[in-house]
């Protein structure tokens, strides 16, 4: 994957999380959502988007008391940038 795909890839993240404000997404959630703009991404690629999302504070990931799932939710930056971006 090229740097502009990945850009591109984050992007995408990004957005799908800001239409899933209350519930946030798992990876698998996560990859059916931008599966039209990127089918051949994979679990790692988008594990990789949000670890650097999560960096930039763009991403949480709460913990889960109750087992070993996680959902990653968008943070207050991340909608803000994803505002300002045209990204919704």
């Amino acid at each position: 994957m090229t740097p502009e795909d990945k850009e591109l890839l984050r992007e995408n993240v990004l957005n799908a999380l800001y239409h899933s404000l209350l519930g946030g997404l798992s990876v698998g959630g996560i990859m059916l959502r931008i599966r039209h703009a990127f089918p051949d991404a994979t679990e790692r690629d988008i594990k990789e988007a949000i670890a650097i999302l999560q960096g930039l504070g763009f991403v949480e990931i709460p913990e889960n008391r109750l087992g070993v799932s996680t959902s990653n939710k968008l943070a207050a930056e991340g909608a803000i940038y994803c505002e300002r971006n045209g990204l919704v």
